[in-house]
């Protein structure tokens, strides 16, 4: 589902984004202990979250059925997600196999090791996502109402279109606001149940699985890439000003921890720092990065694997006395792991099953078959004689407005 085209922006963001992973499992201390950490999580998930639901067509997703929707990310994210449990269950398990157990097998998947909790999000946000626009096409009546005006009451193709875009405002209008709802609902409830320490095996698994809390930011990012942000300069250096002072806030939230004001002021800047970055997306006014970009090419790869190293030292090493040795251990381990998912990426068979890199179908013609792709046919004006030529002309031009 994603563009054929790729944006070199976006892979140096994504490669950026799980550096970031890597050095916020790997930094010593909690988030609420450390600043650093607090500061890697304040955004990091945000902006990841933003950059999925960006790649995603509103558009493509709503015209694809559920059927493809499962043929799509089965081979790509669901079946690599379901071996990468195995390894990390294998490895964290290995030292004490007397403690496997068909429910720890099963608690693996349900409430799956660090990290991993990200594609069952990912894939909840989705389908979420994909039920929501159904919902919303359904109040909204794009299709059906567009229909009604064209051909029913005569109007112009012109009124049309302008009747439509109305419609789909009200389409994202009814997505960010389910988004925001919950969002906010599901971190008050998360605030309140964790304060408390009282909750069931259920309520831990919702809370660690899904992360509602972030569905705003895959939703806005979806929202744009329909709407993408062309500011005038002085509109664009005030975004930044705006951007630049709620960052400078960032330690007065880590010194109240979770208030209502910083759970404000962790939305407000992280909607910032995202449609900054998705203007510097369109145009592509980031660095270039060769090793960020690699990473970013094959991040499912890298995210999925991001804690093998430091897993390993855990439960392999033994640096009780000597937490110099663990970090340099973890930290070479990680590179190391890198480096092989650099080399088994060239592996096509691993690759499709490991990483979810399929092999991309050949464009090449053949020899006694014809090209499937099509393009809108449209007519020039001035090859349709008519004594109203301007009227034709210009009603000619509304038509191709909305082809």
């Amino acid at each position: 589902m994603l563009s054929s085209k790729r944006n070199p922006n976006i892979d140096f963001a994504k490669g950026a984004l799980i550096i970031l992973v890597v050095a916020g499992h790997l930094l010593p201390g909690t988030i609420e202990g450390s600043f650093a950490r607090f500061l890697i999580y304040f955004f990091h998930m945000p902006v990841f979250f933003a950059i999925c639901g960006y790649l995603i067509p509103r558009s493509k997703l709503a015209s694809t059925t559920p059927k493809e929707l499962v043929a799509y990310y089965v081979p790509r994210v669901v079946i690599p997600w379901f071996l990468a449990v195995l390894i990390y269950y294998t490895l964290v398990n290995a030292p004490l196999f007397e403690e496997v157990s068909p429910e720890t097998f099963a608690g693996a998947f349900i409430c799956p090791y660090l990290h991993l909790w990200f594609i069952i999000a990912f894939v909840t946000f989705i389908a979420m996502t994909k039920a929501f626009i159904f919902i919303g096409s359904s109040i909204a009546s794009i299709e059906d109402c567009s229909r009604n005006l064209m051909f029913k009451e005569g109007r112009s193709s012109a009124r049309c279109a302008q009747f439509k875009r109305r419609r789909l405002r009200l389409l994202w209008i009814f997505l960010l606001t389910v988004a925001t709802l919950i969002s906010v609902s599901f971190l008050i409830y998360n605030q309140n149940t964790y304060a408390t320490g009282e909750y069931t095996d259920a309520e831990y698994t919702v809370m660690h699985d899904f992360h509602f809390f972030y569905y705003i930011y895959f939703v806005f990012g979806m929202f744009l890439r329909e709407y993408t942000p062309r500011f005038k300069p002085l509109m664009r250096k005030a975004l930044y000003v705006v951007t630049t002072v709620l960052a400078a806030a960032i330690p007065f939230s880590y010194a109240f921890g979770g208030s209502p004001a910083g759970l404000a002021l962790k939305y407000a800047f992280n909607l910032c720092l995202i449609t900054c970055m998705i203007h510097a997306f369109e145009n592509r006014s980031l660095p270039r990065n060769r090793f960020l970009e690699n990473i970013g090419r094959n991040s499912l790869a890298y995210y999925l694997y991001l804690q093998a190293g430091k897993t390993i030292t855990v439960h392999f090493f033994t640096y009780a006395d000597n937490p110099v040795a663990y970090w340099c251990t973890a930290i070479l381990l990680t590179f190391g792991i890198y480096l092989l998912i650099g080399a088994l990426g060239k592996i096509p068979a691993v690759s499709r099953l490991f990483f979810g890199i399929l092999p991309r179908r050949s464009r090449s013609k053949k020899s006694t078959g014809t090209s499937l792709e099509i393009r809108p046919y449209r007519v020039s004006p001035m090859e349709i004689p008519h004594p109203y030529g301007q009227s034709v002309r210009r009603r000619l031009s509304y038509d191709k407005s909305v082809v």
